[in-house]
């Protein structure tokens, strides 16, 4: 049996306002939620599609920066769990939203 796929998908209330330096802010008007993050997590957020699973993005990170921690994929993992937690993103399953 396979292994269902569990692919980030952006919550679609959630705005993105990039500020100085490429740092940006998450905002969630729904729910008056902001999140700060750095040039990564832009970077992360911006690969966060509905279509790519963790380990894409970690690949697309790999491709866009030079200079990725050995601990790339868990310290990304850990980021869109905590995307997940305060409900910027959800899940897709095989599709699904």
């Amino acid at each position: 049996m396979n292994k269902p796929k569990k692919t980030p998908i952006q919550n679609p209330m959630t705005v993105l306002r990039v500020e100085f330096d490429d740092w940006a802010i998450l905002f969630d008007p729904d729910r008056a939620m902001t999140m700060g993050i750095n040039p990564t997590g832009v970077a992360v957020w911006k690969l966060i599609d509905g279509q790519k699973e963790i380990e894409d993005i970690v690949k697309g990170i790999k491709e866009k920066f030079s200079d990725v921690s050995i601990s790339a994929e868990k310290e990304i993992s850990d980021f869109i769990d905590e995307l997940y937690r305060n409900g910027f993103i959800g899940y897709s399953l095989n599709g699904e939203t």
